[in-house]
């Protein structure tokens, strides 16, 4: 949820070291890992589901390729950590 109201907040700011520093805080405390494939595609991981967190929704990738976008932080905090 944190991680959700984060994103819309700063979704215009430039990215400073400080904002960075307080979203891989954020990461490191909800229990996932970061990182980016080529073509600049860079997710949130939690079990074997990726994440991406934008300003109006929440996607979601699970393993057999199948996808959700969820438009209710809340959902979205239920189906990651369900």
């Amino acid at each position: 949820m944190r991680m959700v109201e984060f994103v819309k907040t700063n979704q215009y700011s430039p990215p400073s070291e400080r904002l960075k520093q307080d979203f891989n805080a954020m990461i490191s405390m909800s229990g996932m890992r970061y990182s980016c494939y080529p073509g600049n595609k860079c997710y949130l991981h939690k079990d074997d589901m990726k994440i991406q967190i934008l300003p109006e929704y929440v996607y979601i990738e699970f393993p057999d390729k199948s996808y959700r976008k969820i438009y209710d932080a809340n959902d979205a905090v239920k189906v990651i950590y369900s």
